[in-house]
């Protein structure tokens, strides 16, 4: 709905336990979340004079979002509904990046694809492009490397290649979903904060904590296995002067799609360079009171002023982030494995070895 003067009208309503086709609850149905600040102020020169038209009406300008920001951009994955002391209805949000599991990377019906030796960033704009979902990616959201490669991809899901990509990539390099711009962003890290959040004004506490559990700088790696010998490519990568200061922490990767040694190094090397050292992790809360918020997004770094010590000069990045009201809560430092990565990893590292004898397309 809209204004007469074209302004976006915001309306917000209740539905009681009515879900399914035809109501506004049903799965798969598309949702984008907005929020709503700032307000339309009287432009003015620096010197505090009021600018207008030539009517004599004051011009306006937007100082943050009056007419709405998209935040979220996804789907319904499922929904609940509740009886008895209260009634309503809990819906779960999935993005439109979680479709990228769903997606295989495929020419046609082949689902064995294979990319020649060129610039990474060539290779993921290739699988986003090839069958495209709602996911893509924008002028600037994909970086060059300067690294080229080449890939096989047997019976691999878009979500799969990307992380594939991902591996041979330089150190200092990310990439996420962006789920309010439903564009894939692969970058490499700032080398100075994005934000500097100063500990009794942005932040009102922090507690950081370091660990070497996930340390990793000694990598034993086992890629394919040859045809007539049987005998796979085991190959060894060491982080010398981790092991001496921190002790060992032993890595093993099982991928028979790696036959390429400068690849395989490639990928020990992203292992080595993210887990190296002991990583630094603390969750922060940022209020839209103190800071401008909407600024704040995955990948960035930050910096930390008002602290004494060690952590005045640590660089942070964010790896995890969610909106709240008037907040944003954010983790910064390094991306730590869950267990369930753990079982995702060994899972999938059976499947790829399977997939290595399939046709090129289903029979």
């Amino acid at each position: 709905m809209q204004t007469q003067d074209g302004f976006d009208l915001a309306v917000t309503y209740e539905t009681n336990n009515s879900v399914g086709e035809g109501t506004d609850v049903e799965i798969g149905l598309d949702v984008d979340i907005y929020v709503h600040y700032g307000e339309f102020a009287n432009l003015t020169t620096q010197l505090g004079d009021l600018l207008t038209t030539q009517a004599g009406d004051p011009l306006l300008v937007a100082s943050g979002a009056p007419t709405g920001k998209r935040v979220f951009s996804g789907y319904i994955l499922d929904y609940g509904l509740e009886y008895g002391a209260t009634n309503g209805v809990s819906v779960t949000l999935a993005s439109h990046g979680a479709q990228m599991s769903q997606a295989l990377i495929r020419d046609g019906e082949t689902v064995v694809v294979d990319y020649p030796s060129q610039e990474l960033s060539t290779t993921l704009k290739h699988v986003l492009d090839t069958n495209p979902g709602k996911m893509t990616y924008s002028l600037d959201s994909i970086q060059n490397t300067g690294v080229n490669a080449a890939f096989k991809f047997q019976l691999s899901t878009k979500l799969e290649g990307t992380d594939s990509i991902y591996g041979q990539s330089p150190d200092g390099w990310y990439w996420y979903g962006d789920v309010a711009d439903n564009v894939l962003v692969f970058k490499q890290r700032s080398s100075v904060p994005d934000h500097t959040f100063l500990l009794g004004e942005h932040i009102k506490s922090m507690s950081l904590k370091r660990s070497q559990e996930q340390k990793r700088n000694l990598i034993y790696f086992v890629g394919k296995q040859d045809d007539v010998t049987g005998i796979s490519i085991l190959k060894k990568y060491e982080d010398a002067a981790s092991r001496a200061q921190w002790g060992d922490g032993l890595y093993r990767i099982t991928d028979r799609r790696y036959s390429v040694l400068e690849n395989m190094q490639r990928r020990a090397d992203k292992e080595k360079a993210n887990y190296r050292d002991p990583i630094w992790t603390t969750t922060l809360e940022i209020s839209s009171a103190r800071y401008d918020i909407e600024t704040i997004k995955l990948g960035q770094m930050v910096g930390f002023g008002n602290i004494e010590g060690a952590v005045r000069d640590l660089q942070l990045q964010i790896t995890q982030l969610s909106r709240g009201r008037n907040k944003v809560t954010i983790q910064v430092g390094g991306l730590l494995d869950r267990q369930s990565d753990a079982i995702e990893e060994i899972g999938n590292s059976l499947a790829f070895e399977q997939f290595q004898t399939i046709p090129n397309a289903p029979n």
